[in-house]
């Protein structure tokens, strides 16, 4: 998780967390920035017994790459 910093084309980001369990949500227009939510599922050394770890992402739809702005992560039970 460390490695997903702001700045990171799609593809990198993609790289570290897969494409199977990426959910795209549709774009949005907020401060004229057009943006979209992509939220993966994953298994990593966080996710113990019942839980997973949720990560939800959000790329500048209109940089060149798709450009990451922001990340949040959630451990929750299933």
């Amino acid at each position: 998780m460390a490695r997903l910093q702001p700045g990171l084309p799609r593809t990198e980001v993609e790289g570290l967390l897969g494409t199977a369990a990426a959910r795209i949500h549709p774009a949005n227009v907020r401060d004229n920035k057009v943006t979209y939510l992509a939220t993966y599922e994953i298994t990593s050394p966080l996710t113990a017994g019942d839980s997973r770890t949720v990560v939800t992402v959000e790329y500048d739809a209109a940089k060149p790459g798709h450009t990451l702005l922001s990340v949040q992560v959630v451990l929750s039970a299933s």
